[in-house]
């Protein structure tokens, strides 16, 4: 039951961090997730996160959920719960998708 949790929120990410039509995406090992941040200064909400195995090629410094996505608030929660809780999550991601806040 919860391997299926964990599939649908990396499912949710990637459309979070990307146009699915165009992107290369690019997919994570099984990590726990090493630090969670959020921001009231970006996007009303933005939340960047980190994998404690260092990423994935393009995305070493983290991912980043915008707080203006439809449906932000249900996936921060579960990025959230699998921090707390230490559990391992996979996840999918677009790395020409850069957060606004990076400076990148």
């Amino acid at each position: 039951m919860r391997f299926g949790v964990l599939r649908f929120l990396a499912a949710i990410i990637a459309v979070f961090t990307s146009n699915i039509a165009t992107a290369a995406i690019v997919t994570s090992s099984s990590s726990a997730i090493a630090q969670f941040v959020s921001y009231t200064t970006y996007d009303s909400g933005d939340v960047v996160f980190s994998l404690a195995n260092g990423g994935i090629s393009g995305c070493s410094n983290g991912f980043w959920i915008a707080g203006t996505d439809a449906g932000a608030k249900t996936v921060i929660a579960q990025v959230l719960s699998a921090y707390r809780t230490g559990t391992p999550i996979v996840v999918y991601a677009d790395p020409s998708q850069l957060w606004s806040g990076s400076g990148g």
